[in-house]
């Protein structure tokens, strides 16, 4: 996830609605600014190891902090994360081969503009209204239909509580760069 949702949900991005959990997830948060809470729940609840990426843009001190508190932090960039190079060191230092993001429209963004790094989209439908600034995608985005990612779907549900809808799409093909 982000730092924007870290902040404004303070979510503990743990296993919820299954029975035991052998090795949880590792929750992986991207902060190219290091603003994510001493006090956010990804940090305090040791339930599941934290991961947060950030860049040489964000304060030492507070990288310090965080790594006494048993957060493993990763310095990825000068100014901007590179999401590849994230999923490509999740996958040869942690053994990470799928990955879940429950990000919000900024890291959507970027993980659909980097092309490629995208399967799978899952979007759920909440009987809730946010209003602005709680988009799906967050960013300058596509020009027209044709330069944007092509999705099939594969899937709709409705959730056990009966008040969400699951859509389920495969990326079939991914724009390149902008």
């Amino acid at each position: 996830m982000g730092a924007n949702t870290v902040i404004n949900d303070d979510p503990t991005l743990t296993p919820r609605y299954v029975k035991a959990v052998r090795n949880p997830p590792i929750r992986v948060v991207i902060d190219g600014k290091m603003r994510t809470p001493l006090t956010a729940k990804v940090v305090t609840n040791k339930e599941a190891p934290t991961i947060i990426v950030t860049t040489e843009q964000a304060d030492r001190s507070k990288i310090t902090q965080l790594m006494n508190m048993g957060v493993e932090v990763w310095v990825m960039g000068k100014e901007r994360v590179n999401l590849k190079d994230v999923l490509e060191r999740l996958f040869t230092e942690k053994g990470v081969k799928r990955v879940l993001v429950e990000g919000g429209g900024h890291l959507n963004w970027e993980l659909i503009k980097e092309g490629g790094l995208v399967d799978e989209i899952r979007l759920t439908v909440s009987p809730y209204v946010f209003g602005a600034g709680t988009s799906f995608i967050e960013g300058e985005g596509y020009p027209t239909t044709m330069e944007g990612p092509r999705l099939r779907l594969k899937s709709i549900n409705v959730c056990e509580c009966g008040q969400e809808v699951i859509i389920n799409y495969i990326v079939e093909r991914c724009c390149s760069s902008i």
